[in-house]
């Protein structure tokens, strides 16, 4: 049985997190800390934070999500009075440990807090293109699964208020955020170019529906044919044929591919792939001394790989508080806006060596 105590002592808990709420305390992320992390916050055993977040729970302020945590229900508008609302339709696919959706979600709660507008968070089937009556209000297109560009147009006639997040590829004007692709790509080749590597690769999974990875793949070979106009091997490889980072890699297939190609540094063109790539070249490669790496993607865990990965570098929280700002001024803006990426130097090239 609950003793008096102990219910005044979580309630007065719920009371500091909902006014820590109030006064942003949590903006990096609209994700609760851990239940370690609160007990260490407001010096409290574990059953009295479980039973004040039960009770934020109740009040809709905060919702537990099983497998994700703990979360700030923005859509409930009860931390902050909001005026407005905008929705977020995703069909990614939500891991605690993916830097990318945290950061991204943090640059959402971020702008939707300085704009005093609530965020509405609609999930998506994969395999279900979003259609014009999804979009009711100022909406956020937000996938692991992109839609066709011809959806995008459609939506445009309409005047439906609405930014793609990520989905760039080469002059199409729509209504889009994401980072310069072809600047990153750039970035990457010169950097190994620099270091005397001609024969670079480009790996990849095989998301043939995500434009702003075809633009990669794509820069990727126009800048190298820009050097070798008449481009010798064969610079791509798909490192799995799904877009799940469930799915095993193939090592042997991989480091075919780069023996038979004579490729000696190669891009990844997303963290997932670096993550795949680096399952494949455990006890098999030693980067760089046998290859040099760089990452499209600046993952936390870049830097715990022995060696660091060099790595281009997305402003994601940016992009994503852009987004909802884009959004927030009410009209709809059609045409897209690319943000410049960042490399970030660490240990995974070196020099091209002699003979090679």
């Amino acid at each position: 049985m609950n003793s008096p105590r102990k219910n005044v002592l979580s309630l007065r808990i719920k009371n500091k997190i909902t006014e820590d709420l109030r006064e942003e305390s949590f903006l990096s992320l609209p994700i609760l800390p851990t239940e370690s992390d609160l007990c260490a916050r407001y010096n409290a055993s574990r059953e009295t934070i479980r039973k004040s977040l039960r009770l934020l729970q109740e009040e809709r302020i905060l919702k537990h999500i099983p497998g994700k945590g703990v979360w700030f229900d923005i859509s409930a508008g009860r931390v902050s009075d909001r005026n407005d609302e905008i929705q977020i339709i995703t069909t990614f696919p939500y891991s605690e440990d993916d830097y990318y959706y945290k950061e991204i979600l943090a640059g959402f709660f971020q702008g939707s807090q300085m704009h005093n507008i609530s965020l509405r968070f609609v999930e998506s089937d994969a395999n279900t293109s979003i259609k014009a009556e999804d979009i009711n209000c100022p909406t956020v297109i937000w996938a692991g699964k992109y839609e066709k560009l011809e959806t995008f147009y459609e939506l445009m006639q309409l005047k439906k208020n609405f930014v793609v997040l990520s989905c760039s590829y080469d002059d199409k004007d729509i209504p889009c955020i994401d980072c310069d692709n072809q600047q990153g790509i750039q970035q990457a080749v010169d950097h190994l170019r620099s270091f005397g590597h001609k024969r670079i690769g480009i790996a990849a999974r095989k998301v043939d529906f995500a434009l702003n990875h075809l633009q990669r793949i794509a820069s990727t070979k126009q800048i190298l044919k820009r050097y070798e106009s008449n481009l010798k091997y064969d610079p791509l490889f798909f490192i799995s044929e799904n877009w799940k980072l469930g799915e095993k890699p193939n090592p042997d297939k991989l480091l075919s591919w780069l023996e038979e190609n004579g490729i000696t540094a190669l891009i990844t063109i997303d963290h997932g792939t670096l993550a795949l790539c680096k399952m494949c070249f455990a006890d098999k490669l030693e980067i760089p001394n046998d290859l040099s790496l760089v990452s499209f993607d600046n993952p936390e865990f870049a830097m715990g790989y022995t060696p660091p990965v060099t790595c281009i570098a997305q402003p994601l929280i940016e992009m994503g508080k852009r987004v909802i700002e884009r959004l927030a001024s009410g009209a709809p803006v059609y045409e897209t806006e690319l943000f410049e990426t960042k490399l970030v130097e660490r240990s995974s090239v070196s020099n091209l060596k002699s003979g090679n």
